[in-house]
C-alpha cells in the first residue's frame, strides 16, 4: 500500500508586525487562495485520512478551510506545535508517528521547514528536475509538494520518497 505525505505551506497572510507572527491570520487573497488550493487537492491528489496542523492562526485557518473543501471533519485537525517552532526533522518525527494504516497525511506548515522537509525527503534520483528546483527555492503560500513512497510513515527517512508532485496554486 503505497502512502502520500501532503505537505502545504499555510495560505496568504497579514503581514509581519501587524500583529504577533503566531496570531497572523489570512487575506481575504489568503482566503480565496486556501478555497483554491483545496479544489486542486480534490482533484490531484487522494483525500487525506489525517490532517496535521501548525497551531498558527494563519496555518490552522488554511488547514480548516481544506478540510472543509475535502469534506474532512475540521474538529478531527490534530494541532502540533513542533509544525511551527520545528525543523525539517521535528516534522520527519511527528510524520513517522502516523499509524501504519493511515495512508495519506495532510500536513499544514510554514517554510522554510515545510519546503526543507519536502527536499529532503524525496530521492533526488526519481523525482523530477523541476521538482526539485520549486523545492529548493521553496514553496509559495498555498502550494503542496505530494510525496510518495510504499513504506509506511513509521519507516520514512530522508530520500524515501520515490515521487514527488508540486500542487502548485495561482489563485
Amino acid at each position: 500500500m503505497s502512502r502520500r505525505l501532503i505537505l502545504l505551506r499555510h495560505s496568504k497572510a497579514e503581514s509581519y508586525g501587524s500583529v504577533q507572527d503566531y496570531l497572523r491570520e489570512l487575506t481575504p487573497a489568503g482566503r480565496k487562495k486556501a478555497t483554491t488550493a483545496a479544489k486542486m487537492l480534490v482533484k490531484k491528489t487522494r483525500t487525506p485520512q489525517l490532517i496535521l496542523s501548525s497551531g498558527a492562526k494563519r496555518a490552522l485557518q488554511t488547514a480548516q478551510i481544506i478540510a472543509k473543501g475535502l469534506e474532512y471533519p475540521e474538529q478531527s485537525i490534530l494541532v502540533d506545535d513542533d509544525i511551527y517552532y520545528g525543523s525539517a526533522q521535528s516534522i520527519l518525527d511527528l510524520v513517522r508517528k502516523v499509524p501504519d494504516d493511515i495512508e495519506t497525511v495532510l500536513l499544514v506548515g510554514h517554510n522554510p521547514s515545510i519546503s526543507e522537509t519536502a527536499y529532503s525527503l524525496v530521492s533526488h534520483e526519481t523525482a523530477g528536475i523541476d521538482e526539485i528546483f520549486g523545492l529548493r527555492a521553496g514553496l509559495s503560500t498555498a502550494n503542496a509538494a505530494v510525496l510518495k513512497s510504499n513504506l509506511p510513515f513509521s519507516q520514512w527517512e530522508w530520500s524515501i520518497a520515490e515521487k514527488c508532485k508540486l500542487i502548485l496554486v495561482d489563485a
